[in-house]
């Protein structure tokens, strides 16, 4: 079992990620916005995280970003961006923010559950 943080200002995508990534036999924790899932990261540690794209205040290449820069032990934090708007991608991935995948919305839930158990294998 894997702990997974979820960020994602879409109430119903944050439900359906935790539904599917507990059926597979993962524990999730759910932020509703990028400064929630700041603070859930460094309080539950997390195995992996997987951050929406485009959420209000900070985006989740942000989000990832600033995780980096904190400490040791989130710094090598597996991050997977989602996101509906596919040529964003790239400059979330050349800015070194740390993401290690991206998946498209609306997200395939057998991709989301390989995808996390590749990054934490």
């Amino acid at each position: 079992m894997k702990r997974v943080l979820i960020a994602d200002d879409n109430e119903g995508a944050r439900h359906a990620a935790r539904k599917v990534l507990e059926m597979a036999g993962h524990e999730v924790i759910e932020a509703r916005d990028g400064s929630e899932a700041l603070v859930l990261a460094v309080e539950h540690k997390p195995d992996v995280a997987v951050f929406d794209m485009t959420m209000p205040g900070m985006h989740g290449h942000e989000v990832c970003a600033e995780l980096h820069k904190r400490t040791d032990e989130l710094a090598t934090l597996p991050v997977i961006l989602l996101t509906g708007v596919e040529e964003l991608m790239g400059g979330a991935l050349a800015a070194g923010a740390g993401v290690q995948r991206y998946l498209n919305k609306p997200v395939n839930p057998r991709e989301l559950i390989d995808a996390i158990n590749e990054l934490t294998s």
